[in-house]
């Protein structure tokens, strides 16, 4: 259900990209809705900053915001392990990379 949330959010943005006049507002707006839906969907907390690249690949097609959200959470479980705990680790995802790691049991996502 959440997914479905996220998915409209990112077609709102879609929708009014070409209505605004600071695309900074509906970019992170995306940003944090894809990052949202990846940790729903798999535990693992992106950076901000590494989604930002991915923006316009959430606009492609139909299922364009899915399909990102499936591809870095099976990009992160298929990365090796960190050397420690609450280390970072850098995926590729249809070329750009996304860095981010799986938090911690009781550990809550951060917003930003």
């Amino acid at each position: 259900m959440r997914l479905a949330c996220y998915v409209l959010i990112a077609t709102a943005f879609v929708l009014l990209s070409a209505c605004t006049t600071t695309p900074s507002v509906d970019s992170n707006l995306a940003t944090n809705s894809l990052r949202n839906s990846v940790y729903d969907e798999c535990g693992w907390a992106p950076d901000s900053s590494s989604l930002a690249s991915l923006v316009p690949a959430i606009s492609t097609g139909r299922d364009g915001f899915q399909r990102i959200t499936k591809a870095i959470c099976a990009a992160a479980k298929s990365a090796p392990a960190p050397t420690s705990p609450g280390d970072h680790v850098t995926v590729e995802v249809e070329g750009k990379s996304v860095r981010g790691r799986f938090l911690e049991p009781g550990e809550k996502l951060s917003q930003g």
